[in-house]
C-alpha cells in the first residue's frame, strides 16, 4: 500500500486559521478582530514612542532590502531571482515610506538613526543570511514569516497610530507581505518537492539546524 502525503496550500487564510488556534489555546485574553480604532500620537513622548516603532520598522526593511540584494546573483534560479528583486523592491518603499512618516511626526530626517538600527540587525544576524541558500531561508523564515503574529497582535490591539501609516499599511504593505511570505514558502516547497526520499530528510534537518541558529 503506498501512502499518499498532503499537505494544506499555504495561504493568508491558513496562516489565519493558526494563529487563532494558538491564540484560543495560548493567549485566549488576546481579541479576535480590533474593538476600537487607534488614535494618532498627541503628547511629546507619544510621538516620540511612535518615532522610535517607525525607525525600527523601516530598519526591519532596509536589512530585508540589503541581505537580499547581497545573495540575488548567488542564485542560479531565475523565479527566485524575479521574486527577490520584488522584495527588494516592495521593502525599499515601505521603509521608504516609514522614513517619511517617522520624519512628519517628529520634524527630523531619521535616515541615521535607521542605519544604525540596520547594523544592529547585521551584528545580531551575522553572516547568516548571506552564508549559503540554508542561512538565507532561515532569514527569509525570520523577517518574513515568524514576525507575523506580532503583527496580528498589534493590528488587533495598538492603541496608537499615525492614520497616513495606516493608511499605506493596508493598502500596500500588507498585500506586499503576503506576497513575500507566498513566494517564501513556494521558493522551499520547489526545492523540497525536487529532491528524493532520502534528499528530504537532510533538507529538513539542515533548514531546521539554520532556522534555530537564526532564532538564537
Amino acid at each position: 500500500m503506498t501512502a499518499i502525503l498532503t499537505r494544506p496550500a499555504w495561504t493568508t487564510d491558513l496562516e489565519l486559521e493558526i494563529f487563532d488556534k494558538l491564540l484560543d489555546k495560548y493567549a485566549p485574553h488576546i481579541p479576535k478582530k480590533r474593538t476600537q480604532e487607534p488614535r494618532s500620537p498627541e503628547t511629546e513622548e507619544e510621538k516620540e514612542n511612535f518615532y522610535r516603532f517607525r525607525v525600527a520598522g523601516a530598519a526591519h526593511d532596509l536589512f530585508i532590502v540589503q541581505v537580499c540584494a547581497k545573495i540575488i546573483d548567488s542564485f542560479p534560479d531565475p523565479e527566485l531571482q524575479l521574486f527577490l528583486s520584488r522584495q527588494i523592491g516592495d521593502d525599499g518603499a515601505h521603509a521608504q515610506n516609514t522614513r517619511f512618516r517617522a520624519q512628519a511626526i517628529s520634524g527630523r530626517d531619521p535616515i541615521e538613526d535607521i542605519q544604525k538600527q540596520v547594523q544592529k540587525h547585521w551584528d545580531y544576524m551575522g553572516d547568516l543570511p548571506i552564508r549559503n541558500w540554508q542561512g538565507f531561508l532561515a532569514f527569509e523564515l525570520h523577517y518574513e514569516l515568524h514576525i507575523v503574529a506580532l503583527l496580528f497582535i498589534n493590528s488587533r490591539t495598538s492603541k496608537i497610530n499615525d492614520p497616513d501609516s495606516a493608511k499605506f499599511a493596508a493598502e500596500r504593505i500588507l498585500p506586499d507581505e503576503a506576497v513575500h511570505r507566498l513566494g517564501v514558502v513556494d521558493w522551499w516547497q520547489r526545492k523540497f518537492d525536487k529532491a528524493s526520499l532520502a534528499e528530504k530528510e537532510d533538507l529538513i534537518a539542515q533548514v531546521i539546524e539554520a532556522d534555530e541558529e537564526g532564532q538564537r
